[in-house]
């Protein structure tokens, strides 16, 4: 349900640091992602592993290192090749909202 879903997915956005390590700020859990920080996302998709199948597998494995959490926005621009777009606003700091 819901409820659980979200609590699995607040329990893995909090091993890896939680909302205070995004760039820009961002708390609300919906628009919240776990990034893997040198790749590999789309192998993880290959084999079925996106979403809450992730949360599960990175939770039964300990939340292995290679992974953060960004906002939703800042993950797509970093899988399309590019950087975090909020690091180009004036007066950038992590965490910033």
């Amino acid at each position: 349900n819901k409820e659980r879903n979200d609590a699995m997915k607040l329990e893995v956005l909090n091993a890896y640091g939680g909302p205070a390590r995004t760039c820009c700020g961002e708390t609300l859990i919906e628009g919240l992602t776990i990034d893997h920080i040198h790749g590999g996302g789309a192998e993880h998709k290959r084999q079925g592993l996106s979403g809450l199948s992730l949360y599960k597998w990175l939770k039964k494995n300990g939340f292995p290192g290679g992974f953060q959490v960004l906002c939703a926005t800042c993950n797509l621009a970093k899988g399309l090749g590019n950087h975090c777009p909020h690091q180009d606003l004036p007066g950038w700091t992590r965490g910033q909202q």
